[in-house]
């Protein structure tokens, strides 16, 4: 088989074809050709490959946005200019993306409709939308996230753009 599975802790490994790698590893590969490839758990929140693919999730969410439209002065000296991008671009990353799961996947939400091919990997989905008896026994918390997670498993416009949601539990 692909997996030799013990428990999500343990070095989940997958035969890429070189050996064995860790699953997130191996997920990397999988899909390295796509735009945005995120990955999230309770934990840590949000958190990607590559800084390109953070920034390109900041302009698709509107974490960027500071209420210009962006445009340059033309008659700006070109060093000051520069600076000054250089100084909003550290000032949006200094925002930091919300952790908890409702108001991130908000905006996780906004960037799946702009951005075709992102891919999102859901580590330990169990903490952010346990298997229950039924609502009586969920936060609201936890409701809202499993209906964003059914929201989204039954979007047709998600589906045709490629988005894809990969959802893992150590359960």
């Amino acid at each position: 088989g692909l997996t030799k599975d013990a428990d999500y802790n343990s070095p989940n490994l997958a035969n890429s074809g070189m050996g064995y790698l860790k699953l997130e590893a191996f997920l990397r590969k999988v899909f390295s050709l796509r735009p945005l490839l995120m990955f999230y758990n309770l934990a840590a929140g949000l958190y990607f490959v590559t800084d390109e693919q953070e920034e390109l999730f900041r302009k698709a969410s509107g974490m960027d946005a500071d209420g210009e439209d962006g445009s340059a002065d033309p008659n700006a000296d070109p060093a000051i200019a520069a600076a000054v991008a250089a100084a909003k671009k550290k000032a949006a990353k200094r925002k930091k993306i919300p952790t908890d799961p409702v108001s991130c996947f908000a905006l996780v939400d906004r960037v799946f409709r702009r951005v075709k091919d992102a891919v999102m990997i859901i580590r330990s989905v169990h903490a952010i939308a346990p298997a229950g008896t039924g609502a009586g026994g969920l936060t609201p918390f936890e409701r809202t996230t499993i209906e964003q997670l059914k929201s989204w498993a039954g979007s047709g416009t998600l589906r045709s753009s490629g988005t894809l949601i990969v959802m893992t539990t150590d359960s």
